[in-house]
């Protein structure tokens, strides 16, 4: 949390977390159903290595 805290992230993730909680069960069933998880972490991961592959200075 040390880094959380240092980047100020921490505030951010507690509100984020607090929305979510306040998401029904109805629509957290079909985000389950439609695997949305395993959509944005993702699109995630593919943002994260389009970063990197940016940084390498032959490609990029």
């Amino acid at each position: 949390m040390f880094l959380l805290d240092s980047l100020g992230l921490a505030d951010q993730i507690r509100t984020s977390a607090s929305a979510f909680d306040n998401i029904p069960d109805s629509v957290w069933y079909f985000m389950n159903m439609f695997q949305i998880q395993f959509g944005l972490g993702l699109i995630l991961v593919a943002y994260l290595i389009r970063f990197m592959i940016r940084r390498i200075p032959v490609i990029g």
